[in-house]
């Protein structure tokens, strides 16, 4: 059989044309959320505590409970930023910085790669509502104006799995349901894959909460 010998030049051409596409790959995989990518940082959300009879508490309380358990080699030595949007009649209102431990009286740095929050919320109030977040070391408190409803819900944001560094993302939101026909409807409204800063303007949503999070050198 008759060798098929390869020029230098092709050789280094193939070599370039493989790393260009290796590259543009890569950047592929962190543009999307969904895909692991190196040094990745994935997101479980847990709803439920593991005793039944606590849920019932809860649920007869109107409470919410979140436990969000981030893992991954990318959460080495990596700050983070915690903040609320709130909206009203489908404008962003106020912006509150629940802790940046960055520029924090105290800095704070994620030393491991798994960091646990846990995040409680409810209605206190015929108009207000508190909610506390729980991390390893350090807690905090925060209280928002409400409506008069029994209706709000916390919700993880959908299509969320993997995040990166450096890039803020939406990790829950305190909503009320999309309303039709006398029904409530809290899927239709953060399975739409609309903005969720929309979500006022489109399903005539009179209030909500965003909690959005970052990860940052």
């Amino acid at each position: 059989m008759k060798k098929v010998l390869i020029s230098p030049y092709w050789k280094s051409l193939f070599v370039i044309c493989f790393l260009l596409l290796s590259k543009i790959l890569i950047g592929q995989s962190l543009g999307n959320t969904n895909m692991p990518f190196t040094d990745s940082i994935k997101i479980d959300v847990k709803t439920k505590l593991s005793n039944s009879e606590q849920n019932q508490i809860l649920d007869f309380q109107n409470i919410d409970f979140f436990t969000l358990k981030f893992s991954g080699k990318g959460l080495i030595n990596k700050y983070f930023c915690l903040i609320t949007k709130e909206m009203w009649n489908g404008k962003l209102k106020k912006v509150d910085t629940v802790l940046n431990s960055k520029t924090n009286y105290v800095t704070i740095k994620v030393e491991t790669d798994t960091l646990t929050l846990k995040v409680i919320g409810g209605r206190i109030e015929d108009n207000k509502l508190k909610f506390v977040f729980r991390l390893p070391m350090v807690g905090m408190t925060r209280y928002y104006k409400g409506i008069k409803s029994y209706d709000y819900s916390l919700r993880g944001v959908r299509n969320q799995s993997y995040v990166g560094v450096n890039k803020p993302f939406n990790l829950l939101t305190y909503i009320l349901p999309y309303e039709v026909d006398g029904s409530k409807r809290y899927c239709e409204v953060d399975g739409s894959g609309i903005n969720i800063e929309e979500w006022g303007k489109k399903f005539k949503i009179k209030h909500y909460l965003i909690f959005e999070m970052m990860f940052m050198d």
